[in-house]
């Protein structure tokens, strides 16, 4: 009961919080399009232009943000089983299409990977949204890498890195930090990062990286515990008469 209470009162929460952050796109459609309707026909051919990329802008920007929410308030993955995933491979796979979508340098690199207990699915889901707000926030031209050690797993950036107090505020809903807040989004990827990593007991972590940018990433159960160390036989004292 405690658990249907904490999942009712997190659902209001997310509802509270949709309704603020759709407000601003809408209102911003709403204008543009009755900007349009009243002068219609009058509008320099340039100011229409202008006006119809906003429209498809913030319309962009809804769908994008519609879509994470629903993903959020189902959570579309609590169907799926854990099973064992070799992150390295995943990485990698992640990695290759994100290259041939976005045509930006990708690396990635391994140091004694281990295969991890998650579910399938619901991983990549974290892999794709933290290497598309890696891509997001590093300039062009530059490079993005993705580090398997172990379980964990981290994407560095080159963009502007983590404000002073933010590092766990990323993983909030809705969270834009005030480097990021010119970059289009909805601040809602590394939440689901978060939910999906912590349902299946990991961790999550956000610092800044050495010469600038950010590391984000995850930290996931083994898929085969570590076995427990031997425990030394136990020495019989020999009594002495």
């Amino acid at each position: 009961m405690l658990t249907a209470l904490r999942r009712s009162r997190a659902q209001q929460q997310l509802v509270q919080d949709a309704g603020h952050e759709l407000r601003t796109p809408l209102t911003s459609v709403r204008g543009s399009a009755e900007l349009m309707q009243r002068a219609r026909g009058r509008l320099a051919p340039e100011d229409e232009e202008q006006i119809l990329t906003t429209l498809v802008t913030e319309t962009a920007a809804l769908d994008d943000l519609v879509r994470e929410l629903v993903e959020l308030a189902t959570d579309r993955y609590a169907q799926e089983d854990p099973a064992e995933v070799d992150l390295a491979v995943l990485a990698e796979d992640t990695a290759h299409r994100h290259r041939a979508r976005t045509g930006r340098t990708i690396t990635v690199t391994t140091d004694r990977p281990v295969p991890v207990r998650a579910r399938p699915r619901a991983l990549q889901r974290c892999l794709d949204n933290l290497l598309g707000n890696a891509v997001k926030f590093s300039p062009d031209g530059t490079e993005v890498t993705l580090h398997v050690a172990g379980c964990r797993l981290a994407v560095r950036d080159r963009g502007p890195g983590i404000a002073p107090g933010e590092h766990d505020a990323v993983f909030d809903r809705f969270h834009r930090g005030p480097r990021t807040q010119a970059i289009p989004g909805s601040g809602l990827g590394l939440a689901i990062v978060h939910d999906i990593i912590t349902a299946d007991e990991g961790t999550v972590f956000a610092t800044d990286a050495a010469g600038g940018g950010a590391e984000v990433g995850f930290v996931l159960p083994p898929a085969t515990p570590p076995e427990p160390a031997a425990t030394p036989p136990r020495r019989r004292l020999r009594r002495t008469p």
